[in-house]
């Protein structure tokens, strides 16, 4: 067994701290700490994710043969010898274990490893866009079978992702969480023309992004201090500045920085892959995240493209794991990796705090779809949780797609969000091709990673999970294989009642991290007035208010 670890300790990242079980080259349980700890920790190992992974696999330490690290502490110019020794013993008494070696694995290389593998992809192009790993901001590797060869690569002068975070600061949001805000924002605003010259001025060198105004901001030379740079950018831009009741400004300034990202990126994607003559392309690193991105670059290239689904930090843990092992590496073929709820202490539990609960055993497809005709919103929480930022149908919050009423309940009473954020939908693949404008529809669309646009058809049957400017939507796509029972209940909303899909938003509150264990969803089943219905693997639950 191998544990990939983004340990978040001794100067080892501080952000997204994640653990990885490999067995045989294969993925075999994955989890972010935040899940656990139930708050967006910074600087803390994944010691209850371990734990709690360690004890679902019945492992004992003996049978750890490596830990693996997707960060090198050498390439910081560290002493090799006596650094890695030091941080070795760290991480196994963060984790609260002894004698596990530790191997260091490049930042770059473990998010371009992950991204590689989990393609499924024989030979590629592999693109990696972040703030910075120890050295890097971006670079771009060959891949081809084992082999991973490094062809390019900008220092964090270039960082795209630092000039995001700065953006993102800049707008009041929380750098390095709320950069999907920015991206949201950005299609609510237009050009104002003396606003976005001088934000070219100040980012722009030779057309390209560069933060090298701001350089003395560079802790360490490498560490963005977004806080100061943002102090300088505000006296630069004078009365240009938004102002915070200023939408229209604030809009603006959120679609120049998406634009100017998605220019850049895409015109670098695209002259790499008629330099290097790709078969097909790989895509990891935080800036990998934002979903209107990857979607613009996909629909643009003319070849194959995968996002790697777990493209922040938390994702080097799996490709150092994948970086390390002496056995092919194979690719994740689902996220569902996580905490795996029992459903006979939800049934324990709600039936002593809530006795006058119905409970109906599934398969329920008839009474699930009539409650949610009816308008219910339903807690989807079933069986092992997702690695990664996104609810993939297993911690989620599902809904009609087509009825504003309920997009504004969810916004405003259930999740207490910015009400014009929107939603993502789930709709059974087959109906791609209808709601789904794009014409690069061999996408996988399985991980809720790139953005489409929708059809006219797909605008009327999906308006409540649109972005409500633009029409692009963050879709989920099954089918019979990965999820049989929620494509029976989305094919009975069709042929019944003419539904053609869902809200699927993610089960939590506001700054929460999504729900994990039958404690965290029982708590927000029970304090949600507005959600009367759970659904778990093997039981329908709802409130006695439900008729």
């Amino acid at each position: 067994m191998i544990v990939g670890l983004n340990p978040c300790i001794g100067g080892l990242n501080y952000h997204d701290p994640s653990v990885v079980f490999l067995e045989g080259g294969e993925v075999v349980f994955a989890a972010e700490e935040e899940r656990f700890a139930r708050a967006k920790v910074k600087g803390e190992a994944p010691r209850r994710a371990f734990a709690y992974g360690m004890e679902q696999l019945g492992l004992h330490a003996s049978e750890i043969e490596h830990f693996a690290v997707g960060y090198d502490p050498a390439r910081r110019g560290s002493n090799e010898i006596v650094h890695t020794l030091a941080l070795a013993l760290q991480v196994n008494k963060a984790l609260e274990i002894e004698n596990v070696p530790v191997r260091f694995v490049p930042h770059h290389r473990s998010h371009a490893r992950s991204a590689f593998v989990n393609s499924g992809y024989d030979r590629a192009l592999v693109v990696v866009n972040d703030g910075v790993g120890e050295c890097e901001s971006s670079t771009l590797w060959r891949a081809d079978h084992r082999e991973l060869t490094l062809l390019e690569s900008q220092d964090c002068t270039a960082s795209v992702g630092y000039f995001y975070a700065a953006i993102t600061a800049l707008l009041g949001f929380q750098p390095w969480r709320d950069e999907g805000l920015v991206m949201a924002l950005a299609p609510f605003g237009s050009p104002i023309e003396a606003l976005w010259s001088a934000l070219d001025r100040l980012f722009l060198q030779y057309g390209r992004i560069t933060i090298k105004n701001f350089d003395r901001y560079l802790q360490s030379g490498l560490y963005l201090d977004t806080s100061g740079a943002c102090d300088d950018l505000r006296r630069a831009l004078g009365s240009l500045m938004p102002a915070c009741d200023d939408e229209e400004s604030r809009a603006s300034l959120a679609l120049w920085a998406q634009t100017r990202l998605e220019d850049q990126v895409l015109g670098d994607v695209c002259q790499a892959v008629r330099k290097y003559s790709a078969e097909a392309i790989c895509f990891s690193g935080g800036v990998h995240l934002n979903c209107k991105l990857n979607g613009a670059v996909s629909v643009a290239l003319s070849v194959p493209a995968f996002f790697e689904p777990v493209a922040g930090d938390a994702g080097t843990a799996m490709g150092a794991a994948f970086e390390t092992t002496s056995v092919p590496a194979r690719p994740l073929s689902h996220l569902f990796l996580g905490y795996c709820l029992d459903d006979s202490a939800i049934a324990a539990e709600l039936s002593v705090r809530v006795p006058s609960i119905l409970a109906t055993t599934l398969p329920a497809t008839r009474t699930i779809t009539e409650l949610l005709i009816a308008g219910e919103i339903v807690i989807w929480a079933r069986g092992a949780a997702e690695f990664g930022p996104r609810a993939l149908c297993h911690r989620s919050l599902l809904a009609l797609a087509d009825s504003q009423q309920l997009r504004l309940l969810l916004n405003q009473v259930v999740k207490d969000r910015l009400l014009w954020r929107p939603f993502g939908p789930v709709l059974r693949r087959q109906m791609a091709e209808r709601l789904l404008e794009d014409d690069r529809l061999h996408r996988d669309g399985r991980f809720m990673i790139e953005s489409f646009h929708a059809t006219a058809e797909g605008r009327l049957a999906l308006s409540s999970a649109l972005h409500p400017v633009d029409g692009s939507l963050r879709a989920q796509l099954i089918d019979e294989e990965n999820d049989p029972f929620l494509n029976a209940i989305l094919t009975r909303l069709e042929t019944e009642h003419g539904k053609l899909g869902l809200i699927n938003t993610s089960l939590n509150g506001r700054d929460e991290p999504i729900c994990n264990s039958e404690t965290d969803v029982i708590s927000f089943f029970l304090r949600t007035k507005a959600v009367r219905v759970l659904v778990t693997d093997s039981t329908l639950y709802t409130k006695a208010s439900v008729r």
